[in-house]
């Protein structure tokens, strides 16, 4: 019940990685409760990454990056390290790590409504019966998921 797998399908983008993190990571990271969050931050997910074969834009690293802070504030009092694993495509790197960073910044206040709102409103798409399955194995393990 420590590994969390949802294997996904090629081309799941922002609303199907922040449906996951809002329906199955945070439940499960808040049910855990860490002592320190720590992010191996890829981003071979980046849309037009030549290995990824998914779609995530800046709009949903900073989704997720919000979700991994809120799960910082709400457990380890505040405290997150990101560790920079790669990517294979410059601009979706590049991007992908300024999202990041502006997110922990807090600087731009429409960027941190814009994160907060695609995370809660999100609707998975391609991800969709992934999501399913996996809360189905994880029910086992974490109660309350599907509620």
């Amino acid at each position: 019940g420590f590994t969390v797998n949802c294997p996904l399908p090629p081309g799941c983008g922002d609303e199907d990685f922040a449906a996951i993190y809002q329906r199955l990571l945070m439940p499960i990271a808040y049910a855990y409760r860490p002592d320190l969050v720590i992010v191996s931050a890829g981003f071979d997910i980046s849309r037009g990454d030549p290995l990824g074969a998914m779609n995530v834009t800046e709009k949903g690293f900073s989704a997720l990056t919000r979700a991994l802070m809120e799960i910082a504030r709400s457990c380890s009092m505040e405290r997150i390290l990101f560790v920079l694993e790669g990517g294979y495509g410059n601009f979706g790197l590049w991007s992908g790590v300024l999202s990041v960073l502006g997110q922990l910044m807090e600087r731009d206040e429409k960027g941190v409504k814009e994160a907060e709102a695609l995370l809660k409103s999100a609707e998975p798409g391609v991800a969709k019966e992934a999501l399913v399955s996996a809360l189905r194995v994880q029910e086992g393990y974490w109660k309350g998921l599907s509620d």
